[in-house]
């Protein structure tokens, strides 16, 4: 069936031709969100730069223990909040 001069076949989407540096990529930063975001928050939401050291070679990146990242920077904020020294997470607890 044409409709207006096309085909069904003229509808098909076309399939894009990423490279793999391209996906790598974009893994990286779709990671680096997520652990910057969800992980290590941070009251200016500013992500950490070490941690794209942590995301150069991807095939590594599931042996890592994230999970002690995350710890050391909460021990981390909470050092730097009871010491009142710089900006932390946690300064909603004080008026508590």
């Amino acid at each position: 069936m044409h409709f207006y001069g096309f085909t069904p076949a003229d509808a098909r989407p076309v399939a894009l031709a990423y490279t793999q540096e391209e996906r790598d990529q974009a893994a990286r930063s779709f990671i680096f969100y997520l652990i910057s975001s969800q992980l290590l928050c941070t009251s200016q939401n500013k992500g950490d730069l070490a941690v794209l050291a942590c995301l150069r070679d991807l095939s590594r990146v599931g042996s890592y223990s994230w999970g002690s990242l995350a710890l050391a920077h909460l021990y981390h904020g909470l050092d730097v909040w009871t010491r009142g020294s710089g900006e932390s997470n946690w300064q909603f607890v004080r008026p508590l």
